[in-house]
């Protein structure tokens, strides 16, 4: 199940995962309306709060390519305890807080979307004949 993949797709489908996980924490303490994020405050405020977290994406898939280290699993493992530990980091060298319930918040929602993700495809691809992989 933990094949190898380009990572390309895998990088922008993160990163678009921890938009998602910022878009829904900023509506959801009713810091942002949805609609909001039609406007250019609203873009800037999702972009403005989801810096951090993008960051230690990026950076731990700078790590990955380095090593050339392309795993499904287990580089979504790097990417997510990335993503949790440097995020939060990097969320509190800009100012932000990280109150116990936002880290395991935090843990869980990304843990959910960026592992999740390569699970389901991990089954797909081990479901796909042979010959079509």
């Amino acid at each position: 199940m933990n094949r190898t993949f380009p990572p390309v797709g895998a990088i922008l489908l993160d990163q678009v995962l921890i938009l998602v996980f910022i878009l829904v924490g900023l509506v959801f303490h009713e810091s942002m309306p949805l609609v909001s994020i039609l406007t250019w405050q609203g873009v800037f405020q999702l972009f403005g709060t989801a810096f951090p977290f993008m960051l230690a994406g990026f950076l731990a898939w700078a790590g990955l390519i380095l090593k050339q280290y392309y795993k499904l699993l287990s580089s979504g493992a790097i990417v997510w305890a990335s993503v949790v530990v440097l995020g939060l980091v990097f969320r509190v060298m800009n100012g932000g807080g990280v109150q116990p319930t936002f880290i395991l918040t935090t843990a869980l929602f990304t843990g959910i979307l960026l592992i999740g993700w390569r699970l389901v495809a991990g089954l797909i691809l081990r479901a796909r004949p042979a010959e079509a992989v």
